[in-house]
């Protein structure tokens, strides 16, 4: 049996305080009413924009003609909307289409406003209905053009008067800052103390410490809501997808950037980044160290116990075959302990059957690596690697695409057939080399940014050290920010039957760019023959004596320190990687 299909919709969701839903449903409701008819008023578009054709693209009316074309909706069914641009506020030539096809489906279109039925039987009656429904698209979409201009011209004032003079875009801002009144003027400040939460800075420079030393955004979450530390918006405790926003936010180190949503739903910037805008509470060399520790620590996501990491290793460890090597735990005993097995070995897909015992692997794998000069690894692994394009290459072969494109539109647009499929290669082969220009950028700022290969050895050997001589309670902090620095040093370790090996990974220059380069090297082996290799990316004796000698003095003076309770300078840091924040 035909029945009504109530399609209500209005652009922004603000509008729900207002009439606008209370007068389409009632409208609607009485319509059905005196047709006899029962009405289904679940097809709604609350805050869903027509002027692009995203309610047709995902929103409710685009499921309805899912149902129309897959022949869920009976023939002779009504779709009642308040005016024909609640439809669509598109072009009469893209709305035109769909419009049709739902008519043609036996479908009839009913506008409240000016109580027209559009049916087959009607068009075909009379025709001139069909061009007075054209004309309300036309006009719904001039509207919406000229509505849309005018706020693109108004937003790029704004962003004019706030490079120019400081000027204030909008009161809505990231949960840290506020505004306040500055000598008659409006300006953005960071959100002040409330209870045991000190001021939206400090908060947010101690995710970012947090997060450069491995800790991952649950965690982080976790410790701010076990100290007591109120959120910026009133809410009971601080969750992890809010954790991440702050640290993915451009703000946090000032930029402000605009957006739009495009005709599918997408944000894409508008306008050049506004650098300064915000003030900053972390450098922006903070945010890539904390983004590319964040990269880093993915592959081995997961809870952090109150013994911290258990497996220093975790997500990088993999068997010869390709599978990845678990953790198994064999209980107390002198057998006993954590090992690593291949996970297709225990399945029978996988000959490696030897198992290795964590805490030796983890031993092995620090202290020979310890005495590798990074940079070298990185050197040999420029060798023989394929070349990418350079800066001046990409930016070359963009322009030539951008022009070439042009020319294919614009035959396009004289109806020369036969060059949309170019147009369409050329576009996608555009985006690619844009792509790779982003990922250019973001490498050469990661490179900027993240501490040099000597750097990390010093880091990770340092750690080590401290480790050797931490109490129970300073090994939960030290073995996360160990794995950390692993997991940045070391693309993946390869465990086969009789070897370790070790993929080394790092950004290194090549001309005007960075580049990232891997290297494997055998760190461990049943036959000492085959670590020649080795040996020749060791450091210096000279920098291997000072640092075996600082090691040691260090473990000596900490030992020290806990057993007699006294002041003893410690002669290494490992906290020289992290931003002073």
């Amino acid at each position: 049996m035909p029945k009504a299909y109530s399609y209500i919709r209005f652009s922004r969701p603000e509008q729900l305080r207002g009439d606008s839903l209370r007068r389409q449903v009632a409208k609607a409701n009485e319509w059905a009413e005196k047709r006899g008819v029962l009405i289904d008023e679940s097809l709604r578009d609350i805050g869903v924009s027509a002027f692009r054709g995203a309610n047709r693209i995902k929103g409710a009316l685009g499921r309805f003609h899912d149902l129309v074309e897959n022949g869920d909706v009976p023939r002779g069914s009504y779709l009642i909307i308040e005016s024909l641009d609640r439809f669509s506020r598109q072009t009469a030539r893209e709305v035109l289409p769909d419009f049709l096809a739902l008519i043609n489906a036996g479908i009839v279109i009913v506008t409240l406003i000016d109580g027209q039925e559009y049916s087959a039987e009607s068009i075909d009656k009379e025709p001139m209905g069909l061009f007075g429904s054209l004309m309300v698209i036309m006009r719904s979409h001039e509207e919406s053009k000229t509505k849309s201009s005018r706020l693109a011209d108004l937003w790029k004032g704004k962003r004019a008067a706030a490079k120019e003079s400081a000027a204030v875009m909008t009161s809505r801002l990231p949960g840290w800052l506020h505004t306040v009144e500055r000598d008659g003027k409006r300006c953005i400040a960071f959100r002040p103390a409330e209870g045991d939460r000190p001021d939206g800075r400090e908060v947010v420079r101690r995710i970012f410490v947090e997060a450069i030393a491995g800790y991952g955004r649950r965690t982080i979450a976790t410790r701010l809501n076990k100290e007591g530390w109120s959120t910026f918006a009133g809410g009971k405790k601080w969750h992890p997808s809010y954790i991440l926003k702050i640290l993915q936010s451009r703000a946090t180190y000032g930029e402000h950037q605009s957006y739009r949503f495009d005709e599918k739903g997408k944000r894409e910037p508008v306008g050049a980044p506004l650098p300064g805008y915000y003030p900053a509470a972390v450098t922006e060399t903070d945010f890539v160290r904390a983004n590319s520790s964040r990269e880093n620590r993915a592959p081995a996501a997961g809870r952090i116990g109150h013994a911290g990491v258990a497996n220093l290793l975790k997500g990088i460890a993999h068997c010869q075959c390709g599978g990845r090597m678990a953790r198994v735990y064999k209980g107390q005993g002198s057998k006993g302990g954590a090992y690593l097995v291949c996970a297709d070995a225990s399945r029978g897909d996988c000959g490696n059957v030897r198992r290795w015992r964590l805490d030796w692997a983890e031993e092995q794998v620090l202290a020979r690596t310890s005495r590798i000069d990074f940079a070298k690894v990185l050197a040999k692994a420029e060798d023989g690697e394929p070349r990418g394009p350079t800066p001046a290459e990409l930016e070359a072969t963009i322009t030539d695409m951008t022009s070439r494109l042009a020319r294919v539109t614009e035959m396009i647009e004289h109806g020369l057939d036969g060059m949309m499929e170019r147009a369409v290669d050329l576009n996608r082969q555009l985006k690619q080399a844009k792509a790779e220009r982003a990922a250019m950028k973001r490498l050469g700022a990661r490179a900027a940014a993240e501490p040099s290969p000597e750097q990390r050895r010093v880091a990770m050997a340092a750690l080590r050290a401290r480790l050797a001589a931490a109490s129970e309670e300073e090994r939960a902090e030290l073995r996360t920010k160990l794995a950390q620095q692993i997991r940045a040093a070391f693309q993946k370790v390869v465990f086969g039957p009789n070897e370790i090996q070790v993929a080394f990974k790092g950004v290194v220059p090549y001309g005007k760019v960075a580049v990232q380069r891997t290297k494997i090297v055998m760190i461990w082996t049943d036959h000492p023959d085959a670590m020649f290799d080795l040996a020749t990316m060791e450091l210096d004796p000279e920098t291997l004596v000072n640092q075996d000698r600082t090691v040691s003095e260090f473990i000596r003076l900490s030992r020290l320190r806990r057993s007699e309770q006294i002041e003893a300078p410690l002669t290494i840091e490992d906290d020289t990687l992290l931003p002073s924040l």
